[in-house]
């Protein structure tokens, strides 16, 4: 309809789209030009639709059950101690993970420490706690215990020995 519009030929572009629905019986004859205008319907009005952002469902019936859950199991080319120290490597998840703009860590302890994490991109971004417990070389295990992002957060790394007689592979099992 826009493309139809330049200046002097609106007037009979809605002419011609009224008589289109007209000959289609899709609005009554006989009203007022001001009650045409607001039953005028398009027939682009019954196309899905989709949208970026979606409103959060407000109905307290509706299921409130909002957990996803993810887990994988890969053979690595790497072995577990190579792969430990790049999960186990915290303070510098902001220099490889996507989306880590900052992360801290502190309240070290042997087997394991807290860390602060900030996720997402400007101006979208979002801080939370961790706790991170530690079992050398064999699992990474994390838990969100601060944050207004997630309810519940729980990343489990565990990695045994990979391939046998290749010592240079692991199993990873993530959740």
């Amino acid at each position: 309809m826009a493309n139809l519009c330049r200046p002097g030929t609106c007037r009979s572009a809605v002419r011609l789209v009224r008589s289109l629905y007209l000959h289609l019986g899709m609005l009554p004859v006989l009203r007022p030009r001001s009650q045409l205008q607001k039953k005028l319907v398009s027939p682009l009005d019954h196309l899905p639709v989709r949208c970026f952002f979606k409103l959060p469902n407000l109905n307290p019936l509706a299921s409130s059950s909002k957990r996803k859950q993810y887990s994988e199991r890969r053979i690595l080319g790497y072995t577990m101690e190579q792969m430990y120290e790049i999960v186990a490597d915290v303070g510098r998840y902001h220099e490889f993970v996507p989306w880590c703009t900052s992360s801290k860590v502190f309240d070290v302890r042997p087997n394991g420490f807290k860390s602060r994490m900030e996720i997402g991109f400007p101006p979208l971004v979002e801080k939370y706690n961790c706790t991170i417990t530690l079992v050398h070389p064999n699992l990474v295990h994390s838990e969100c215990t601060e944050g207004r992002l997630f309810t519940q957060l729980l990343t489990i790394w565990r990695f045994s020995p990979g391939l046998p007689g290749n010592s240079k592979s692991c199993t990873l099992d993530f959740s």
